[in-house]
């Protein structure tokens, strides 16, 4: 019930409309996490199936936190972890997947499943990103799936370079936000020192970025908001999860619920640099999912968040490098996602001189959240960042 599953038949003629007009073969695969087993429903534009993993929850939960910790350490391997969990998850469907001559999966998780980027799974060769693009299936995305996205999008950026004491400093978000956003006035005229962006724009970093901020930036119909900043998860309810705000304020979930903000003009909202809070190993991953969801019902087509505590230098990369893809190629968002990641993966032309570049901009003493490696292909740098809701 909770889950809705009755209603996945009646979605099959939204995933057969979006196929038409996105010209690639999108799967649905549903989890249902039981004591015993774990459940798969597969569901095509045309068809539906189920299969059953042989896994408990007990063991699926022990490989979930084996394979984030491998993930979250860049001097770790977590391809073997990846491979363990691959089998149970994704090993059932795998057949079923290359019948259905898969392109897209949206992916809807359950229990602590929410807690995996299910494109960093490895199948014994390669990555899932490399194979499908992905995107994450929750019930308020059904509202937005067929809503088509602006062609070319202006961009809203709020960012915390210097957070209070208690948080670690985030110091390449002024880089990121300058390597995304080209700021010009209402007359098109350039407002800011650097002419590098990939959409026009406007940006409130530090102090400038208060709750009024982003009351502005929503009033003002950007069609993609991106926020680099942290965004504590906690469980408990929604006041104890917050984002922190470039004026040292909080803004909970439940500020955010029953505040001003509205999103019905922005196809995407990006959270960068945010900080993940997992709780114990019984958490449920639900905050996780909270944040999409509740984004998406205060009208946001889609939300980029990420899994955990993200580089600080190479995520000014990749989201350069996500946005150049869908606004220069013109890719939808999950193409354009796993375009970035398949670059950090395969080590492409630029991806470790531009990192070092901005590594080299920050001093030392602020690093605290950047690896200094140079083998950016690690999950650890590309693989937390998630879509959920609209990948068009």
């Amino acid at each position: 019930g909770r889950k809705d599953l009755e209603s996945l038949r009646a979605l099959q003629s939204t995933l057969r409309r979006v196929e038409r007009s996105t010209n690639e073969r999108v799967v649905l695969l549903t989890y249902l996490v039981t004591d015993d087993r774990l459940r798969i429903i597969l569901t095509t534009p045309r068809t539906q199936i189920h299969r059953d993993s042989d896994v408990s929850a007990a063991d699926l939960n022990r490989q979930i936190f084996a394979f984030r910790e491998a993930l979250q350490d860049h001097r770790a391997d977590a391809t073997q972890a990846g491979h363990e969990l691959y089998k149970a998850v994704v090993g059932p469907v795998a057949d079923d997947l290359e019948q259905a001559k898969a392109e897209a999966l949206l992916v809807s998780l359950d229990e602590a499943l929410r807690y995996v980027p299910v494109g960093a799974l490895h199948d014994g060769s390669g990555y899932v990103a490399e194979q499908y693009t992905m995107g994450v299936f929750t019930p308020a995305a059904r509202l937005t799936l067929e809503r088509v996205p602006q062609q070319s999008w202006r961009a809203a950026g709020l960012g915390v370079a210097r957070p209070p004491d208690e948080y670690s400093p985030l110091p390449s978000v002024g880089i990121e936000l300058d390597r995304i956003i080209r700021q010009v006035d209402n007359d098109g005229r350039s407002r800011g020192t650097a002419d590098t962006g990939v959409m026009d724009g406007r940006v409130w970093l530090d102090d400038e970025f208060t709750s009024d901020a982003l009351t502005q930036a929503l009033d003002d119909g950007y069609p993609v908001v991106h926020v680099a900043s942290h965004f504590v998860f906690k469980p408990g309810t929604e006041k104890d999860s917050y984002l922190l705000l470039g004026d040292g304020a909080t803004l909970t979930l439940d500020e955010f619920v029953t505040g001003r903000f509205s999103f019905d003009a922005v196809d995407l909202l990006t959270l960068s640099a945010c900080e993940t809070a997992l709780g114990d190993d019984d958490a449920n991953g639900r905050e996780i999912e909270g944040f999409g969801a509740l984004a998406q019902n205060q009208g946001a087509s889609a939300v980029l968040a990420t899994l955990w505590p993200v580089a600080d230098a190479s995520t000014a990369e990749f989201m350069a490098r996500f946005y150049e893809y869908r606004q220069d190629k013109n890719l939808s968002k999950a193409r354009a996602l796993a375009a970035a990641q398949r670059d950090f993966i395969a080590g492409a032309s630029g991806v470790s001189a531009n990192v070092t570049a901005a590594r080299g901009l920050i001093s030392d003493s602020t690093q605290s959240t950047e690896y200094a490696a140079t083998d950016l292909s690690h999950p650890y740098y590309w693989a937390p960042f998630i879509l959920m809701g609209n990948w068009q």
